[in-house]
């Protein structure tokens, strides 16, 4: 009886050190998440969230292993180990709440870092349509300007012909004297050149910009819908562990075996055998 009692003992001891370990490891892995703290920028507490999320199993992980070792524990009703029960019962409880609160904390979240995308995505189509707007200038001038002058002209045929000259350079100067060759006959035809690159130009901004867009939703929406789902289902798992350690803590002999109980059931076992 004393070995099984002892094993009994080393067993919880165990059980409550591995719990403790893990509870006291991610609640600074947490600190460590949250600092330094800026809650105001949305996408930070967006990513937070998802963080603390993605570790919320360890803790629980944690409180589960403690409050196994303590109902194995005979110690159960002296002042340390009811004060250690007490503790966890509380921080089961924050935690219970802290993840409740993330659920519609992490929808708002992600909702507004979703707007701001989608603005900065607006954004870069604009610029996009700008430097366009800018570069068909600067081609039809350049184009305007070859016909105009036949030294220019002359000039771009030995750019061509001249080995020195980039690759890249050179493309876009083959690109220009196409171009030139298609509208000297006919000044009209550039006007009409530099409406069709712009239809093209615009029509590839805006393809890309709906499409950039379709794809941030579906990424915003699936992180929202895992993260409050999971930050839901934690905070119910939380809550029903803080509440099997309450029980606990009433001192329900039903649940809290003592060495008392456990001998008196033994002499009641022997007595009904010896009935019979």
């Amino acid at each position: 009886m004393q070995a099984e009692s002892r094993s009994a003992s080393d067993i919880s001891n165990l059980l409550k050190l591995a719990g403790v370990a893990l509870i006291l490891g991610i609640l600074v892995d947490y600190l460590t998440l949250a600092f330094p703290p800026n809650f105001l920028n949305n996408e930070w507490l967006a990513n937070l969230i998802d963080q603390f999320v993605g570790r919320g199993v360890v803790p629980l992980l944690g409180l589960a292993l403690l409050f196994w070792g303590m109902w194995m524990d005979d110690s159960i009703n002296r002042g340390s180990a009811r004060k250690l029960l007490a503790s966890a019962v509380l921080l089961s409880a924050g935690l219970g709440v802290m993840f409740l609160l993330f659920t519609p904390l992490y929808f708002n979240s992600n909702r507004l870092v979703s707007s701001a995308s989608t603005q900065e995505i607006n954004q870069q189509a604009e610029t996009g349509a700008q430097q366009l707007e800018r570069q068909l200038t600067l081609r039809q001038g350049q184009v305007n300007a070859l016909l105009s002058n036949r030294e220019q002209a002359a000039r771009l045929e030995a750019e061509l012909q001249n080995d020195q000259v980039s690759a890249a350079d050179k493309a876009q100067l083959q690109e220009l004297k196409e171009t030139l060759d298609r509208v000297k006959n006919d000044p009209k035809l550039l006007e009409a050149e530099v409406a069709k690159a712009r239809s093209a130009g615009i029509k590839q901004i805006e393809e890309q910009q709906a499409q950039a867009k379709s794809n941030l939703q579906q990424e915003m929406r699936r992180a929202r819908l895992r993260i409050t789902s999971i930050s839901f289902v934690l905070a119910v798992g939380y809550l029903m562990v803080s509440g099997a350690g309450f029980g606990m803590m009433k001192g329900n002999p039903a649940h809290v075996p003592t060495k008392k109980s456990r001998s008196r059931n033994s002499r009641q076992k022997r007595m009904g055998k010896g009935n019979v």
